[in-house]
């Protein structure tokens, strides 16, 4: 049969490559619309090598080495924590990062999207594996999925998947949070046009944390002078009264708690209200403001993160980062069809220019925002920035620097700091989020 260049979801119209089976943005199943159904997938795993002794590897001088959690090994395994160590092997739990966790067919980066193209599975937890790496002069018969070397030693991937120890353990229905926020001007602009918002609420009752609240946003303005700034500070405040009216008091008063609807309402609808405050602004000034935003409504161990435009918010969990949010960008249009290499959302010429904004268009509704419902748990990290952040940081920084912070205010700093350092080409802005 003859298949299209691309395949359009008919649940939310997003373009998918021809044989995926499940719509990357969505999980939506994309059979009704091919003409005839593909076969199952067959489970596919690194190729085996076989094994080799550590002698013919090394000779007599083997290095005296170990992997560090969050450290990324054969491009694709990352370490969470160390589980035994004898005399011939260290074993280690690792999350693997070139496979879908329920069907195993292979990623090239981790994730692809929200959802498995071939299986259509929630691609929140990358798969757990077991990795040995052999200290000994010899690698005993043992069944495995794959050999890699790496700093001069055999690492074995143990066939069997294995939890990480610690595990990761839900969070209480009532969490607490500690937040860090900063802001620059950057080393290029002589205005601060971000905004920031941070709202939060916990109510003690006898004796104990009952209800936690949060709502976390950055803008970044858009227009200059009497305009950007204008705009995210216009946008925010319109935004923080509608989540005060229908969420903190909703909260609050309703003792048998929010639904997840009425939250993701609430959120999309706080947007749409900030949009048309801007807009108006933007008319009877006769200019071109405008401004991006990205918030996080957190209700207990429940969040709902929204963008629009190309400010972000990641997910730094298990030692892993996560963009949950998609700039709404021409590069990162682009990228998403296969058209433009990952690389160019940071030097592409047009990289700044992006296509959804508010403050731009008066018909602006609740499907134009983007909503991802999060489920917390402890230990999670949300990080809420600016692009003038991870532009300049990248993903690897902010990896870094989510290694080496014990504080959310400690994170924000150095964030800023390393920003400033790479060149500070816009106005920085951050919030780090600690679920505790």
């Amino acid at each position: 049969m003859t298949l299209p260049t691309d395949l359009p979801c008919s649940h939310c119209g997003a373009p998918n490559r021809p044989e995926a089976r499940f719509c990357a943005r969505c999980g939506q199943a994309l059979h009704e619309l091919l003409a005839e159904p593909f076969a199952e997938p067959t489970p596919t795993a690194l190729p085996d090598t076989a094994p080799l002794s550590l002698a013919e590897l090394l000779g007599e001088d083997a290095p005296s080495w170990q992997p560090a959690p969050g450290e990324l090994l054969h491009g694709r395994y990352r370490i969470l924590t160390i589980q035994e160590q004898t005399e011939t092997y260290s074993q280690y739990a690792a999350h693997d990062l070139g496979q879908c966790p329920l069907c195993l067919v292979p990623f090239a980066e981790w994730p692809p999207d929200s959802f498995c193209p071939t299986c259509g599975a929630a691609l929140v937890e990358p798969l757990t594996r077991a990795l040995r790496q052999y200290l000994a002069d010899a690698v005993p018969d043992m069944p495995t999925d794959a050999t890699f070397q790496h700093e001069g030693f055999l690492f074995a991937v143990m066939a069997a998947q294995v939890e990480a120890e610690p595990p990761l353990l839900p969070a209480p229905r009532q969490v607490r949070l500690r937040v860090g926020f900063q802001t620059d001007v950057g080393q290029e602009r002589d205005l601060d046009e971000d905004s920031l918002l941070l709202l939060h609420l916990t109510g003690v009752y006898e004796g104990a944390a009952q209800l936690t609240l949060g709502f976390f946003a950055v803008a970044d303005g858009i227009g200059g002078h009497d305009g950007g700034e204008v705009a995210s500070r216009l946008a925010l405040q319109r935004l923080g009264q509608v989540i005060l009216d229908r969420f903190f008091k909703r909260a609050m008063s309703q003792e048998r708690g929010l639904s997840l609807e009425r939250l993701t309402e609430a959120l999309q609808k706080g947007i749409v209200s900030a949009n048309k405050a801007v807009f108006e602004q933007r008319q009877a000034r006769q200019n071109d403001m405008g401004t991006t935003v990205t918030a996080v409504l957190i209700y207990n161990d429940q969040a709902i993160i929204a963008n629009v435009g190309d400010s972000r918010t990641y997910l730094w969990r298990g030692g892993v980062l996560q963009q949950i949010t998609r700039d709404h960008s021409l590069v990162a249009s682009l990228i998403a069809a296969q058209q433009l290499a990952p690389e160019a959302i940071y030097t592409h010429e047009q990289k700044n220019v992006i296509y959804r904004s508010l403050g731009d268009k008066p018909d602006f509704t609740a499907d134009m925002v983007d909503t991802f419902p999060l489920p917390l748990y402890a230990g999670d990290r949300l990080i809420l920035c600016c692009d003038g952040v991870w532009e300049m940081v990248r993903d690897e920084g902010i990896e870094e620097v989510m290694l080496s912070a014990h504080t959310p205010q400690q994170a924000c700093d150095e964030l800023v700091k390393r920003a400033n350092l790479a060149g500070g080409e816009d106005n920085i802005s951050v919030i780090v989020i600690v679920v505790d």
